[in-house]
């Protein structure tokens, strides 16, 4: 085997590795891989700027690529965290909108579909809205530590008892959030992009299938590996059903490394 010209088919994935050799991130949806090095050069030149010759003083190697739909781990590394499933010792509070209509001027409660979560010193629901379809943010009634008035409600675990006094039928709306640990019914992850912390350096590694260009009939795999990368931290993100995310990684061999390589390309069969 000495494959020289490769003809690319497509990628396959691109992993993020640690230097422990754990998964940071694996993407294999994603489009339009791109490997790019430049180069900067200092030019010598004569009294009068005339080029004498030209000395290369650095290169740099980045890839990007379009990474198809939103990938929460590809977003979790940017933020220098990882992605995190709740568990029942470490919950994720999910945010939940509820809303409740035509509810019966008789009807004295509602029930939420979750327990609702609150810190210490806070209360689990502070306020809740009757609305109209006119006013979809309509008359406030705040929680009361007592009894339920034409002004309050009250909560006990997921019961709501509601304003009294109504007079026709309405409509509520209620937001609050729950933690999900993990149980039935509970399943959440979440994603932490922190504004003060930053990938680190992981090695790279770009699966390609392709062929040799005199050989259409046999596939090969092409491994295009950065030994040291670090991830640009950068998000641009149209939240929409087309969503695409555009990421980047830049070559960072280390300085005092007695290897400088900024990528290899290995084939195999």
């Amino acid at each position: 085997m000495n494959i020289n010209t490769f003809v690319i088919n497509k990628p396959l994935s691109g992993s993020m590795l640690k230097s422990d050799g754990d998964i940071i991130f694996r993407i294999m949806d994603f489009k339009d891989p791109k490997l790019t090095v430049s180069t900067e050069t200092e030019d010598a030149v004569d009294a009068l700027g005339t080029p004498i010759m030209q000395f290369d003083r650095s290169k740099k190697v980045d890839f990007s690529a379009t990474k198809a739909n939103l990938d929460l781990s590809l977003v979790a590394a940017r933020g220098g965290n990882a992605k995190r499933a709740g568990t029942i010792g470490a919950p994720v509070y999910v945010p939940k909108w509820e809303t409740f209509e035509n509810v019966a001027s008789t009807t004295t409660t509602i029930t939420l579909a979750k327990t609702p979560y609150a810190a210490a010193g806070l209360d689990p629901v502070p306020y809740i809205w009757e609305t109209t379809d006119a006013n979809p943010v309509g008359t406030r009634y705040a929680l009361s530590d007592t009894t339920a008035s034409a002004t309050t409600f009250t909560i006990s675990a997921k019961t709501i008892t509601l304003p009294t006094g109504r007079s026709a039928t309405s409509n509520f709306l209620v937001y609050y959030e729950y933690a999900g640990t993990g149980a039935t019914g509970l399943s959440a992850v979440e994603v932490d992009y922190a504004v003060d912390r930053y990938p680190t350096a992981g090695k790279f590694v770009l699966e390609v299938l392709g062929h040799d260009i005199c050989d259409p009939l046999t596939e090969y795999v092409a491994w295009i590996v950065m030994p040291y990368a670090k991830l640009n931290c950068d998000i641009d993100l149209t939240l929409n059903a087309t969503t695409t995310d555009d990421f980047k990684l830049t070559a960072m061999p280390p300085y005092c490394g007695s290897s400088r390589t900024g990528f290899k390309i290995v084939i195999a069969e």
